[in-house]
């Protein structure tokens, strides 16, 4: 532990940093750069075209964290060859609610649910709602399926009719970092690695940060 704890003390990088994104996917303590070089890496990681904007960054109760966009879902279908091979709705008083279920190329499955309010909505309206309940549902079980726990642009709206401050666009961009703080980076990720892990809960989210920081702080 002192071997871990003098590493990350002798890194270029904040290891408060480290400890946001792995606890929280807070990514607010990052400059420009870091977030940057971040979402480019988590792009790479996943196989997504970064000049599409697959995530965008929603700040909320002081805390930035990346949402995934339709472009998003839609690649990552194709990428991982994800099927919807079943969709269900059903009404629960004020509620709608869809239950869609897909299937990847390996032979996963996996379930995800979408849920709209439809209290007091009529014709278009509701037809709309109903669609959006579906809608949620293929993107959030399409993201479980590949393993993000991260929040989908369709539950972004919700969040944003009761908070104030407006999502960041990011704009990707290559940026090259010097060797020496490449090799900050990889010493302070595998610090925070080690000591997440042997801590680690049972969060899908926390293990794909986990392996992403790896690859994200690992020297080129």
């Amino acid at each position: 532990m002192n071997e871990l704890q003098t590493t990350i003390e002798n890194s270029a990088i904040d290891p408060e940093i480290i400890k946001a994104l792995v606890l929280d996917g807070d990514i607010s303590k990052m400059n420009g750069e870091q977030k940057v070089m971040y979402f480019n890496k988590f792009c790479q990681s996943l196989g997504l075209n970064p000049l599409t904007q697959p995530f965008q960054i929603i700040k909320f109760q002081g805390k930035e964290r990346l949402y995934a966009t339709k472009d998003c879902t839609e690649q990552l279908r194709k990428i991982y060859g994800v099927s919807i091979t079943d969709i269900q709705g059903a009404k629960f008083e004020d509620t709608y609610m869809v239950t869609a279920k897909a299937k990847d190329k390996t032979g996963k499955t996996d379930a995800a649910t979408g849920l709209v309010s439809i209290a007091n909505l009529k014709g278009e309206q509701l037809a709309n709602a109903v669609m959006k309940a579906e809608t949620k549902a293929k993107r959030r079980v399409t993201l479980s399926i590949c393993g993000l726990g991260i929040l989908d642009e369709t539950e972004i709206e919700t969040i944003e009719n009761n908070n104030a401050e407006a999502k960041i666009t990011m704009q990707p961009e290559v940026i090259e970092l010097p060797e020496e703080l490449k090799a900050a980076y990889a010493a302070a990720a595998a610090a925070a690695y080690a000591a997440a892990a042997a801590a680690a809960a049972d969060a899908a989210l926390k293990t794909t940060l986990l392996n992403l920081l790896i690859e994200f702080c690992k020297p080129a």
